[in-house]
């Protein structure tokens, strides 16, 4: 009894240690931290939209739909390239049930928009640019 828990506790030493080995690999790996700065970056974007933008342009740091960059006195280069997301669109939809009863329920869908990042437009100064506390900055502009 005593061996078998003394081989359980070393296999647990040896799932630690090479846990902590694989923590630090991660932690040196420029891949990984090139993907952490993104994350923080954008961390008011879903998970999969953050990993979208990050596949597709690495080094994005600050991104925003068309109207936001106008919002903001800022116009996107004409011909620039934009980086796909998800957006999510919600549906009411009505039906009628088997006994002659109409139902709604609500349904979502993800349609496929267009944000720039703040690289890929004019650089034209704004007062966006000094003042964080506008609107095109506030949560509740369109993404």
């Amino acid at each position: 009894m005593e061996n078998k828990a003394t081989e359980l506790n070393t296999g647990i030493r040896r799932t630690i240690e090479q846990l902590a080995q694989e923590t630090d690999a991660a932690r040196q790996s420029e891949l990984f931290r090139d993907y952490l700065k993104t994350a923080a970056a954008l961390w008011n974007y879903s998970w999969h939209n953050q990993m979208l933008i990050w596949r597709q342009k690495p080094d994005a740091s600050f991104v925003g739909g068309f109207h936001t960059w106008v919002k903001c006195g800022r116009y996107v280069r004409k011909g620039e390239k934009g980086i796909a997301i998800l957006a999510p669109m919600f549906f009411k939809d009505k039906r009628q049930m088997a006994d002659g009863v109409e139902a709604e329920t609500q349904r979502i869908w993800f349609k496929v928009v267009y944000v720039f990042d703040r690289l890929s437009r004019d650089l034209r100064l704004s007062l966006c640019a000094l003042d964080r506390s506008r609107l095109c900055h506030s949560k509740e502009s369109p993404r």
